[in-house]
């Protein structure tokens, strides 16, 4: 008997929870097969549970009425209606009041279906990068309640209400149960879970999996096989039907752990987590990169200054969720080109909002002398999904930010940083550094050389998308 029929049993025994419920809900609403099922289990449930007694009652009139053949066969011809007549009528009134009960669940259940579980929204499509759903399509800032998702490529990311982000990677099959539990029966997830959520589930065929406050990514691909890569904090990882929580296995950041469905252990694995960049990079909050601008894998390792790239503009998410309780000084705040500022003037950004930090570098390995001409040079473009309130591009305002906005675990080194800004009172500014902010706010365009020193900008981009803020 497979997990379907059993959970259809159970909710007919009364005894499934309101969450499984809506679980069993939503499967039976996107596959006609589970429906047809769960037609034939009331009907056989109907008829064990609410017709038993008529029917031993029943056999025991018939082997009754077989023990008086012969009596019954002398009055045959004198009864309007032979008694195998009535036999037949009797089981047909019986088999009519057993498809009237059945009919009565499924109706009572299609009432159910379309009450308040199942208009209940847990997430929001908040952000989806060129995706294509199978069957049927959701739009950006459409709500999710608990239902499949069924993407055959590309991106989107679910913001729940508990604070959980979690980004598909197509093809994926993705189910919500409820706010704080769904599960991944194929593909790639990346998930960042704030201490709101923690608790946050993502089940698999092979695996269940408990956030305790992290990062982390999930991955079931078609034989089965599934991998969970740790990236912040830790979860705890069990397998599916275990019996019971103390039986399950802490992974913390940096590390891995897969298995396959009806394993009957987990695996510690390498630390891999290049097949989540594309994800956790929507996840972080970017939209787009393009030319030569790349999001890091993510993990502990990194991080920023642990890093050379002659070919990349790399980008790190430092921090999240970090109010600005004192003023910070900044470099460019308003759309258009960054220029240097003189050192008397301070420009500085009011406190009062909650930020995201991103710290944007172009590290060529090697070092080459200051005005050596065969500095690399390299051009990129990048998109965030909420309006950007700041650059600091100075090395000095770098380093004084570094302890409220930078990476907790970055190893910034001793060399020079920052770009060498154009100035707006020298013509000669061939070869120097270019940063645009977008007129909307969040696309920045970066035209980088280096080669002496380490090309770096960190971005502060709104935690809100309430666009009052950058008043």
């Amino acid at each position: 008997m497979d997990t379907l029929e059993k959970q259809i049993d159970r909710w007919l025994d009364d005894e499934l929870s309101p969450s499984d419920w809506q679980h069993l809900s939503a499967r039976l609403s996107e596959d006609a097969a589970s429906m047809h099922l769960f037609a034939e289990r009331v009907g056989l449930h109907a008829d064990l549970r609410r017709t038993l007694r008529r029917r031993h009652l029943q056999r025991d009139a018939i082997a009754a009425a077989e023990a008086s053949t012969s009596t019954r066969e002398n009055i045959a011809s004198n009864d309007p209606q032979p008694l195998n007549r009535r036999i037949a009528t009797r089981r047909a009134v019986v088999a009519a009041c057993v498809l009237l009960v059945g009919v009565t669940l499924i109706i009572s259940w299609l009432g159910l279906n379309s009450g308040d579980s199942s208009t209940q929204q847990w997430a929001t499509l908040s952000h989806q990068v060129n995706a294509v759903w199978e069957v049927k399509p959701v739009q950006e800032r459409d709500s999710i309640g608990s239902e499949v998702l069924r993407l055959k490529s590309g991106l989107a990311r679910l913001d729940f209400e508990n604070g959980a982000f979690v980004t598909l990677q197509g093809p994926a099959v993705f189910e919500i149960y409820d706010a704080n539990r769904t599960r991944l029966h194929s593909g790639i997830v990346t998930a960042h879970i704030p201490k709101s959520a923690v608790g946050f589930q993502i089940e698999t065929p092979a695996l269940d999996v408990t956030d305790l406050g992290t990062a982390f990514g999930v991955s079931v691909d078609a034989g089965g096989q599934t991998e969970v890569c740790v990236f912040e904090g830790e979860v705890a990882v069990k397998l599916p039907n275990g019996p019971s929580d103390s039986d399950s296995v802490r992974v913390v950041e940096g590390r891995s752990v897969a298995t396959r469905k009806g394993a009957g252990d987990i695996d510690r694995t390498e630390f891999q987590s290049e097949r989540f960049r594309e994800s956790w990079s929507l996840t972080s909050g970017v939209l787009e990169t393009s030319g030569k601008m790349r999001f890091v894998s993510p993990g502990p390792s990194f991080v920023p200054g642990r890093h050379e790239d002659s070919h990349h503009i790399l980008v790190f998410p430092e921090r999240r969720d970090v109010m600005l309780e004192t003023p910070v000084p900044i470099d460019l705040s308003s759309p258009g080109q960054y220029r240097r500022i003189p050192r008397r003037q301070i420009v500085v950004l009011k406190p009062g909002r909650r930020v995201h930090s991103y710290l944007i570098q172009f590290d060529p390995i090697g070092r080459l002398a200051r005005r050596d001409p065969g500095k690399s040079r390299i051009r990129g473009r990048i998109v965030f999904d909420q309006p950007i309130v700041a650059l600091i591009a100075a090395g000095p305002k770098l380093i004084a930010t570094d302890p409220l906005l930078g990476h907790p675990a970055a190893d910034y080194g001793r060399l020079p940083r920052g770009i060498e800004a154009v100035r707006p009172q020298n013509p000669d500014n061939e070869g120097r550094d270019r940063v645009v902010l977008a007129d909307d706010r969040r696309t920045l365009t970066l035209d980088l050389a280096a080669g002496s020193a380490v090309d770096q900008i960190r971005v502060l981009v709104l935690s809100s998308s309430n666009e009052s803020e950058l008043e």
